[in-house]
């Protein structure tokens, strides 16, 4: 099992990270978690690879006009679901992972400018940086309030992909690196000791399907049985997709699913209500800035 406390670093962003591990819910008392505040929390920790897909591909038609030959970006920016907790190999949804498989099965998704990157001369590769997010450039940065200082090139190809997207470039910082004030929200000593009660269950029940597990690490045994076979945005296999669902079901029907992610909105319900003004602003964002990623992927 892994509790993961991770920042959002995209291309051009830097983070100063300080994040503490929450002990309790800010805010004093619980109050009730609205559905609707819990679907706007997990979308914007999860959001959707379309937003980053369509950054990149302004980035690189930015920088082939500036002379780059930079080749078509293959596959998707596609990563695992993870739960507001920072608990890795949670799975919402049977549907959702038997279309998804696991990550341990997808060949390395570098990152598409560090790979070409990697291609050129060294007096070329500074010339590239300059082009796609100069760091001596203008800067524009988010504070969040664990103190954590992340900042972003406003200028370059990259600033253009953030302002064709998100319509900003701090916009763009800002939804990218909400899920950090989501994570820090988080109890992760109560986290594993919820895991621990319910894991023998799902282990059972994994094993009944023919798939021996120990803890949340199904992905393991994934690589194990089928490799690392597929490219960035292929789908899995019939089998590994079959594994994936049986895994989402089995989650399901211990309570990890409904019950690690409940006990975190109970423990954060007196943060999410007193910043639910900002959650609902950063919703409307996220929701604005995909129609435009789909737009400009349509148009690609």
């Amino acid at each position: 099992m892994r509790i993961e406390r991770r920042a959002a670093v995209l291309g051009g962003m830097t983070v100063a990270l300080t994040l503490a591990l929450a002990g309790c819910s800010a805010g004093g008392e619980a109050t009730e978690t609205s559905q609707q505040d819990r679907t706007a929390v997990s979308s914007l920790v999860n959001t959707p690879p379309e937003l980053q897909t369509a950054v990149d591909q302004v980035a690189r038609e930015c920088l082939v006009s500036q002379g780059f030959a930079v080749p078509p970006i293959v596959g998707s920016n596609w990563r695992a679901y993870i739960s507001p907790t920072g608990l890795t190999g949670l799975m919402p949804t049977v549907e959702l992972a038997k279309q998804q498989g696991y990550t341990s099965t997808i060949k390395g998704n570098s990152n598409w400018a560090d790979t070409f990157r990697a291609t050129l001369a060294p007096k070329q590769a500074a010339a590239f940086d300059v082009a796609y997010a100069p760091v001596d450039g203008p800067h524009e940065s988010v504070t969040l309030e664990s103190g954590t200082q992340a900042s972003r090139a406003s200028t370059g190809c990259n600033a253009d992909g953030q302002k064709a997207v998100y319509g900003s470039v701090k916009t763009g910082l800002e939804i990218d690196m909400f899920v950090n004030e989501v994570l820090s929200q988080g109890d992760n000593a109560a986290t594993q000791q919820l895991v621990g009660q319910l894991i023998g269950d799902y282990e059972s029940c994994m094993k009944s399907k023919g798939y021996q597990v120990s803890g949340l690490h199904a992905s393991d045994l994934a690589k194990k049985e089928f490799g690392t076979y597929r490219q960035p945005g292929q789908q899995p296999s019939a089998a590994e997709s079959k594994m994936a669902g049986t895994d989402a079901d089995c989650q399901a029907q211990s309570g990890l699913t409904s019950r690690v992610d409940g006990d975190y909105f109970n423990k954060a319900a007196s943060w999410i209500k007193n910043h639910e003004s900002m959650i609902v602003a950063r919703q409307e964002s996220l929701n604005d800035s995909l129609a435009r990623a789909k737009k400009i992927l349509e148009n690609g």
